[in-house]
């Protein structure tokens, strides 16, 4: 006859059933829990998104400097252009300008959008929607504020009043907006390589 195992805790022979943990042991999830896998809160995000928010980031920062340039330099010239000549200026100004500003915004606003679709862990997906938002606004403001401000200043020259209307509207709503999705990238960039708190926004 085969001795049967008395000892303590032992699972009885042929079951299933793992043994009872010992006292004061801690538990750990096995390889194959949720918990482990990747995306899951509280893990290191993956070298893809790792990159993707790294790129988000660093496009956002430039396109943020150009509007910046843009605003506290360019169109604070404007007043100073005889009104001769502010026709050809426009037309100058924005062959030179739109393009540089294509080049870095519709970047940052297609690596926004890329980002809060694929997430990072420990970054509530709200957040990087709103930072999504913010890369949009500039091109919806452009065409329904800006271009008509242009527009009338094209037609009556560098009135003092229009070029001051046209400097705090760049500033709210093409300024503001990039330099607020660059700091929302790299809090999120921040949380997700170390979630202390996760599921939390910026």
């Amino acid at each position: 006859m085969r001795a049967r195992d008395t000892r303590a805790g032992a699972a009885p022979a042929g079951s299933s059933t793992p043994p009872p943990r010992p006292r004061g042991a801690v538990p750990t999830a096995p390889a194959h829990s949720p918990r482990n896998a990747p995306g899951a809160r509280g893990a290191s995000p993956p070298a893809g998104g790792r990159r993707l928010a790294v790129a988000a980031l660093l496009v956002a920062g430039l396109a943020a400097g150009f509007a910046l340039c843009m605003n506290v330099v360019h169109y604070r010239t404007w007043g100073a252009v005889p009104a001769a000549g502010f026709a050809a200026f426009q037309r100058v100004s924005a062959a030179q300008t739109v393009p540089a500003a294509a080049a870095l915004g519709l970047p940052s606003l297609v690596l926004a959008v890329l980002l809060a679709r694929r997430g990072l862990p420990g970054v509530a997906r709200g957040w990087l929607w709103a930072a999504a938002a913010l890369a949009a606004l500039p091109w919806v403001a452009t065409p329904a504020v800006l271009l008509p401000l242009q527009a009338r200043l094209g037609a009556a020259g560098p009135a003092p009043d229009l070029v001051t209307r046209l400097g705090w509207a760049d500033l709210l709503l093409r300024t503001v907006p990039p330099l607020a999705l660059a700091v929302l990238h790299a809090r999120a960039l921040a949380v997700a390589l170390d979630p202390a708190e996760p599921g939390r926004g910026p």
